[in-house]
């Protein structure tokens, strides 16, 4: 039982990490952290491209 309760507890400790980078890139993005820093096209995601032309999102 005190290994399920640990392994949860791991889970939202690195769900919280995750969403504190992001709401961190998003309040970036949008100018609110840093003066003058901005993305005008917003974060666009990662695409890698297969050589037999098949493109995955990452």
């Amino acid at each position: 039982m005190k290994n399920k309760k640990a392994l949860v507890f791991k889970g939202l400790m690195l769900l919280g990490a995750i969403t504190i980078v992001e709401v961190f890139i998003a309040l970036l993005a949008k100018g609110h952290m840093i003066q003058g820093i901005k993305f005008k096209h917003g974060i666009r995601p990662l695409h890698l491209h297969a050589p037999d032309g098949r493109v995955f999102a990452v």
